[in-house]
C-alpha cells in the first residue's frame, strides 16, 4: 500500500523531471504546471502532512520541528513567487518572467529535495485507518483540480493513479 509521502516523492520525482524540459516563460504549459504545484501538491502537503508530521516530532526535539516549519514555510514563498509570475506574465513583463521563473523553478526542487530528506522522515501516522483517510482526502484534492489535467500534467498514468489511490 502506498502511503502519502511515498506518492508525495513520486510527485517529487515526476516534478524533478519536468522542471527540466518546461519552457519557463509565459506559457500556458508554465502557467498549468504551477497551478497543479499550488492546488494538488501543496494543498495535500499543507493541509493532509504537515499537520501530522508536526505532531509527531517529540517535544524534546524541538530543532527538528523548526526545520521542518522552516520547509514548510517554503510553500509561502512559492505561492507568493507564482502569484507574482501571473501578474509578470498577464503585464508582459518577460525581463522579470525570465530572471524569476527559474528561480521558481529552483526553489521548489530544493524544497522538494529537503521534504524527502528532512521532513517525510517524521510520517508515521498512529494507526493504518488514518492512512486511509489521507490518501482519500488527496484523492479528493486531486479530483477537483481534475483527474485528467493531474495526469496530463504529471505524466503518471492513469494506472499508476489508480494504484497509489486505490481507485
Amino acid at each position: 500500500m502506498f502511503e502519502i509521502v511515498d506518492i508525495l516523492m513520486v510527485e517529487h520525482s515526476l516534478i524533478r523531471q519536468i522542471s527540466g524540459w518546461i519552457r519557463t516563460d509565459d506559457s500556458p504549459q508554465f502557467g498549468e504546471f504551477r497551478s497543479y504545484v499550488k492546488d494538488c501538491h501543496i494543498e495535500i502537503e499543507e493541509k493532509l502532512v504537515f499537520p501530522v508530521i508536526l505532531e509527531s516530532i517529540p517535544d524534546q526535539m524541538a530543532n527538528e520541528s523548526t526545520r521542518v516549519k522552516q520547509i514548510q514555510a517554503d510553500h509561502k514563498l512559492l505561492l507568493k513567487l507564482s502569484e507574482n509570475l501571473d501578474r509578470w506574465i498577464e503585464k508582459g513583463d518577460q525581463s522579470l518572467i525570465r530572471e524569476r521563473a527559474p528561480l521558481y523553478i529552483r526553489l521548489l526542487k530544493d524544497h522538494n529535495a529537503n521534504e524527502d530528506k528532512f521532513v517525510f522522515r517524521w510520517w508515521n501516522p498512529s494507526d493504518h485507518s488514518h492512512e486511509n483517510d489521507v490518501i482519500r482526502e488527496a484523492s479528493s484534492v486531486i479530483e477537483n483540480f481534475g483527474v485528467d489535467r493531474y495526469l496530463a500534467i504529471t505524466g503518471a498514468s492513469k494506472e499508476l493513479f489508480e494504484k497509489m489511490f486505490k481507485k
